[in-house]
């Protein structure tokens, strides 16, 4: 998947699993428009109203922000051993020392799986 960084101003490449790939390209054969994401087969120009009340449908809390998605893709990523120069690519990260300053802080869990890894003794 192509992806225009607005920060940045420059296009990154992000895998996405064939599964993911299937169900965009199933939505795209039912999409009215040219777009994949739209509403009553008009495309929108922002999500934020959207994912409001997608959140809101699922009940998910009103502090929940898209940012938050993001943040949660990232630590995740790292907290299960992606490699951080990969998540820092997939993020369109200018360097490695962003994210993991901004997301490299332990998860629940990471002490134990990191012990795991250790020789039995």
């Amino acid at each position: 998947m192509r992806i225009f960084g607005r920060k940045t101003k420059t296009w990154r490449q992000v895998p996405v699993s064939p599964e993911f790939l299937e169900a965009l390209r199933q939505k795209q054969q039912e999409a009215k428009t040219a777009y994949i994401i739209e509403y009553h087969g008009r495309p929108i120009s922002r999500l934020s109203k959207g994912f409001r009340t997608a959140c809101k449908k699922a009940g998910i809390p009103d502090n929940i922000t898209s940012y938050d998605l993001r943040h949660y893709f990232c630590s995740t990523l790292l907290s299960k051993g992606a490699s951080v120069r990969t998540v820092s690519a997939l993020m369109g990260h200018a360097n490695l020392s962003m994210t993991l300053s901004r997301y490299g802080h332990v998860m629940p869990g990471d002490g134990e799986r990191a012990v795991a890894l250790l020789p039995k003794l």
